[in-house]
């Protein structure tokens, strides 16, 4: 019997805890909202029924709601915007927007500009999905350029305007705004493009660019122009390969300056022909190669390097052909074939003229000449050397003892050449004697060298 007494109890005390939402529901109902919500605290208040205090917290809402509703009606802003504000809901955010903005719209006119935009703040920091935004921004851009005279903040929040809502009445309007600054914003730009402040002008422009509102054909001539003039600065300091891609962006940016950029691009090629050609001239024909391909990356299809590269391929074949004439040249050389190995090595040095092959053809000679009438060749070594001048002061002598003494009174003892005990060596001997002074010349010539030494102090004079 205790047991059902106390389960009786239960939906009694439940029933009693309904009583203050019941009441306030009947109050919310005869829109009496400010009795209601004293109602729904109560109830919200009372211990009970978790799902009725849900429901008395949405009427509570409701009623805030309707009270700034009604507020608004009558123009009363400030205390519609205090009571949707408790509302708390999508509902009177709805609203609450157009509250806050006509707040603000009174302080604009009273010229209470930080009241101004607090309340227009609020709307865009808090309310970002109100169809109202993009009219506040235009606001505030407004007021920073014609009230607050700060033209970066206003293009600050112009940007802001242009990436969120494009399309928007606002933002054309704001354009008329951005118009009026933004001819000092590119000039500050240019400023440091005179100044060669590149980098730094260039960063300003492509911010601009980017939100040009009317600007935007003269912002490109002007990024063009700088990042010419950043071109030819890395052209100066040999700095090619940035240099070019400067030149092509300028070119890009700024059509009149098609026809300059290809000037440059044709110097920058110039250069590598240039670099190429040193590189040939050395013998590193690939790093030439190489050089010269540059100039197809830079202007396709550019004839001069083209012909370079077919010229460098053409020497690397013909060095290739002269080191095989040249290897068949050593065989026939080591195996002391002197004419086979001078006529391969002269066909050699037709396709490649360079002094290793002609001292090869030089040294193949020397020992032809060695093996096959060496003391010919000493006299001929004696007979060239210092450009004949041992002849020369041979006939300077015999003229001399011609005109101090007959004919028959001196004796000359013509050329005479002995095997030496050095190897390859010959001596060359040659006299004059006269009543006044015998002249005994002997010279030491050393065939594989070519060198020719005086034997004593008569022929000492003559190499002096």
């Amino acid at each position: 019997m205790k047991k059902f007494s106390y389960i009786l109890i239960i939906p009694l005390i439940f029933s009693c805890t309904n009583i203050p939402y019941k009441t306030a529901r009947k109050i919310y109902k005869h829109q009496d909202y400010k009795s209601a919500i004293e109602q729904f605290d109560n109830s919200i208040l009372q211990k009970g029924n978790p799902a009725l205090k849900v429901k008395a917290k949405f009427y509570r809402s409701e009623c805030y709601y309707e009270l700034g509703r009604m507020e608004m009606e009558k123009e009363n802003y400030k205390e519609a915007a205090d009571l949707l504000f408790l509302a708390n809901s999508d509902k009177a955010d709805n609203i609450l927007d157009s509250c806050y903005y006509e707040i603000a719209k009174d302080y604009i006119q009273k010229m209470d500009y930080d009241f101004a935009y607090y309340y227009l703040n609020f709307i865009t920091e808090n309310l970002w999905d109100s169809e109202l935004t993009p009219e506040i921004l235009y606001t505030k851009i407004k007021i920073e350029f014609e009230v607050k005279n700060n033209s970066k903040r206003s293009y600050k929040i112009y940007q802001s305007l242009q990436d969120n809502f494009p399309e928007s009445e606002s933002f054309q309007l704001s354009k008329k705004i951005a118009n009026q600054y933004l001819p000092d914003f590119i000039a500050d730009a240019k400023k440091k493009w005179i100044n060669n402040e590149f980098n730094s002008s260039l960063e300003s422009l492509f911010i601009y660019l980017k939100y040009p509102a009317d600007f935007k054909n003269e912002i490109k001539s002007l990024i063009g122009n700088v990042y010419f003039s950043l071109g030819e600065d890395l052209f100066d300091n040999d700095n090619l390969e940035e240099a070019e891609q400067n030149f092509r962006q300028a070119g890009e940016y700024n059509s009149q300056l098609v026809q300059a950029v290809l000037d440059k691009l044709n110097q920058i090629c110039i250069i590598h022909i240039e670099n190429g050609n040193s590189l040939l001239a050395q013998r590193k024909i690939d790093e030439a190669i190489a050089s010269y391909q540059k100039t197809l990356n830079i202007i396709e299809g550019y004839e001069l390097a083209l012909e370079k590269i077919n010229y460098a391929n053409e020497i690397a074949e013909n060095i290739k052909k002269a080191n095989e004439l040249v290897l068949q040249g050593d065989k026939h050389f080591e195996e002391k074939e002197y004419q086979k190995a001078m006529n391969i090595y002269t066909m050699a040095y037709q396709f490649d003229k360079i002094v290793y092959i002609q001292e090869k053809i030089n040294n193949a000679y020397i020992w032809l000449r060695i093996t096959t009438d060496p003391e010919k060749y000493a006299l001929e070594l004696l007979e060239k050397y210092g450009k004949g001048i041992i002849i020369k002061k041979i006939s300077e002598i015999e003229e001399e003892a011609l005109n101090k003494f007959s004919r028959k009174d001196i004796k000359i003892i013509p050329w005479q050449v002995f095997r030496s005990p050095a190897k390859n060596s010959y001596e060359v001997r040659y006299s004059i004697i006269t009543p006044g002074k015998n002249y005994f010349l002997f010279w030491l010539v050393k065939l594989e060298t070519g060198t020719i030494r005086p034997l004593n102090k008569d022929t000492e004079v003559f190499l002096s």
